[in-house]
């Protein structure tokens, strides 16, 4: 017997590129779609309009190759990367944890569609910007309203099937893990740094290119702690996961 039943989940914002009609809004995954500077490939997924990464980016270098220093290595150059928890053996299928800094790679915050801004990602991707971030969550909802799924939530679609906590909460990723990942955009509960390691196996923090201000940019957080995904102000200095969307 479950134990868990599924809560409605309805993530309000601007639409933006992903309507019923274009006969386009089901998920499509496309394997090794991007090769970064490391020689690291990653698989991707279409969801509207637009191509993912369906893994976190795991490079140590900038695409010009310059490299970008593990916290405590040595000097920054206006960014670090991070292990997920602290272990170096997580990269594999977590990526790297980086600060915003590091994403951005000197570019200015952008909340266009597309935001315009390269940052770390691979040439002819992207860093995603808070616009394009919800308007990916409404595209997902669609694909769940359209098929009739009535077992799932967009937050465990847009979820991996493995890594995170149990949890016993109505549509948290945790609560019948089995069910998650819908989108194909395979979330991974990588957390972050601030300081310490915090929110591994429950949190999936990602950075995109909207600047609030000095100290604070925007991320988009998918949790075991929420019943949606959602948009939060974050220190840069913070290390967060990164995906990037293709140009």
């Amino acid at each position: 017997m479950k134990l868990c039943v599924i809560a409605c989940l309805i993530v309000p914002f601007m639409f933006v590129s992903c309507h019923k009609e274009d006969g386009n809004i089901h998920s499509e995954i496309i394997k090794n779609a991007v090769k970064d500077v490391d020689g690291n490939k990653y698989d991707a997924v279409k969801i509207g309009g637009q191509v993912w990464m369906a893994e976190n980016l795991r490079t140590t270098k900038y695409p010009d190759g310059t490299e970008i220093p593990l916290v405590g290595s040595g000097p920054s150059n206006g960014g670090h990367r991070f292990y997920p928890n602290g272990e170096a053996s997580n990269v594999k299928q977590y990526g790297y944890l980086y600060d915003w800094l590091a994403a951005m790679h000197g570019s200015t915050g952008s909340n266009d569609f597309p935001s315009g801004v390269q940052g770390i990602c691979p040439d002819g991707w992207h860093l995603p910007s808070d616009t394009e971030w919800l308007n990916m969550v409404h595209c997902v909802e669609m694909q769940i309203e359209a098929d009739e799924l009535t077992h799932t939530s967009v937050i465990k679609a847009l979820s991996s099937t493995k890594g995170w906590d149990m949890n016993f909460n109505s549509g948290r990723p945790g609560c019948e893990p089995s069910e998650n990942n819908f989108s194909g955009f395979s979330a991974v509960p990588a957390g972050g740094y601030d300081g310490s390691y915090i929110g591994f196996g429950d949190n999936a923090y990602f950075w995109n290119s909207d600047s609030y201000d000095g100290s604070e940019a925007l991320s988009q957080i998918i949790s075991n702690n929420f019943d949606s995904p959602r948009s939060e102000r974050i220190y840069k200095a913070n290390g967060y996961s990164v995906r990037c969307v293709r140009n």
